[in-house]
């Protein structure tokens, strides 16, 4: 028997298939995707949705372990309910700031490269206080990489 992964996998080469096809054979296709499609899920999530809903589940774990009850078993009002909400999505607010102020840290580098040997890295601003360190680039490959850590 052929396991989820597999079948997932072979279901989007058929889907794919069946884009390439007309009439009764894009038919075939698409069902006999929709078909491994179910059959490797069985109704379970994959992909991300899956580890939304093993968070989900083990966030569950843990607040059975502390409260002793399940959400839909506590006697909570609803306006007690709604503050809870509130300051947990202020919490997220407070999250998503920190992350930003984070990224604007980074700034964007051009790099230029005036022969096969020689290499520019510049920023349209200034790059922190310390400036670049850690650079490292290959030059022989055809998709340049570039790591640059900003020192504070």
């Amino acid at each position: 028997m052929m396991n989820a992964t597999d079948a997932i996998a072979v279901m989007r080469l058929l889907e794919k298939e069946a884009h390439e096809h007309t009439g009764e054979a894009r038919r075939v296709l698409t069902d006999t995707a929709a078909y491994l499609a179910h059959r490797a899920t069985n109704g379970v999530p994959t992909g991300v949705e899956a580890e939304v809903c093993d968070l989900i589940a083990d966030r569950q774990r843990k607040g059975i372990a502390k409260y002793g009850m399940t959400v839909a078993d506590n006697p909570l009002a609803l306006r007690d309910w709604l503050q809870h909400a509130l300051e947990e999505v202020l919490d997220q607010a407070v999250y998503l700031k920190r992350a930003i102020n984070e990224l604007e840290v980074l700034q964007p580098l051009v790099v230029t490269q005036s022969s096969s040997n020689k290499m520019t890295l510049s920023s349209p601003g200034s790059i922190g206080q310390g400036g670049l360190t850690d650079i490292h680039y290959d030059i022989d490959r055809d998709d340049l990489v570039v790591l640059v850590k900003v020192s504070p």
